[in-house]
């Protein structure tokens, strides 16, 4: 069984100066530590009080009330330069765990040995880039999951929705090309098979389909449940990596565990397109759709000690 690494992202909004301190927030699977409202440039979150407000790219903490401008384009670039870099992590990964000539994949007693391990690292990699710079400047999304989320929340402008799926579908391949510079021809040994997931032969296509959807919609429902809680910044990552890691082990056998279409994307590209990539893509952006509409449609949480809000 295999692994994956999957984009993940939760996301940072800075409240105005009358609210005094920053507070963190989350909308979905990843750390998207930044949204641009529709109609504005400013980057915003889904809030409990669905208000505007300015995050800052990484960097030294700006005081309440002091936003800092983020350019389109330097958003779109960070998108594809973290997912790009999550590519390259799976496919180092798939090497040294899946290739039978790998010195680790010898010390690994059982597939489900080797599943578990790529499981936990694929986590833990997720979780260091939503906490990376690239990760704080471009939200972090990695996943047009993650994006179509958004923008079905009305959280995210109508034109960005193109250009950040743009750019991790470029992000996907560039990291698989590159890990294919990395590994050599180990990346195409057929235990790896350019760590593109695959159901068990003969599995009908809406297996995969129905169990892409539901592991997505899960690890999105849970995302939303933290973004209407006052969970501290820190704990952001363990939990979205945690709960990847889970859900890899849970569906692994069933779908290969990809929850995102740009995870499946460049490796398929890089296998020469066979293979079946539609339940990869089908499965998570109707779980996409479904969980961006709901929380658009749930009442705002009120602030405890805030009346009005």
């Amino acid at each position: 069984m295999r692994a994956n690494v999957s984009g993940i992202e939760g996301l940072m909004s800075r409240s105005p100066a009358t609210y005094g301190a920053p507070r963190v927030v989350l909308l979905d699977v990843s750390h998207l530590h930044g949204l641009p409202q529709r109609g504005s440039p400013a980057v915003n979150t889904l809030s409990s009080t669905h208000r505007p407000v300015p995050f800052p790219p990484s960097g030294p903490a700006t005081p309440p009330g002091h936003a800092t401008a983020v350019r389109p384009t330097a958003r779109w670039g960070a998108e594809l330069a973290a997912t790009a870099l999550m590519l390259l992590a799976v496919t180092v990964l798939f090497c040294h765990v899946f290739h039978p000539g790998s010195p680790l994949h010898d010390r690994l007693p059982s597939d489900d040995t080797r599943l578990l391990v790529g499981a936990v690292v694929s986590g833990a990699v997720v979780a260091a880039l939503i906490a990376s710079p690239l990760g704080r400047l471009s939200g972090a999304h990695m996943n047009p999951a993650v994006t179509l989320a958004l923008w079905s929340a009305r959280r995210l402008s109508g034109r960005d929705v193109p250009a950040y799926i743009a750019a991790q579908l470029a992000g996907s391949f560039l990291g698989t090309a590159v890990g294919r510079l990395v590994t050599g021809d180990s990346l195409a040994h057929p235990d790896v098979n350019h760590a593109l997931l695959s159901a068990p032969p003969g599995t009908p296509g809406f297996v995969p389909t129905l169990v892409e959807a539901i592991g997505t919609g899960v690890l999105l429902a849970v995302v939303v449940v933290l973004a209407r809680s006052d969970e501290p910044s820190h704990l952001t990552g363990p939990i979205v990596g945690a709960l990847l890691a889970a859900l890899i082990v849970l569906t692994a056998d069933v779908s290969g565990g990809s929850l995102n279409p740009a995870r499946q994307f460049g490796p398929w590209l890089m296998d020469g397109g066979d293979g079946r990539l539609w339940p990869y893509v089908v499965g998570p952006l109707v779980a996409a759709v479904v969980v961006g509409t709901t929380a658009s449609a749930l009442p705002a949480r009120a602030r405890p000690g805030r009346s009005g809000s």
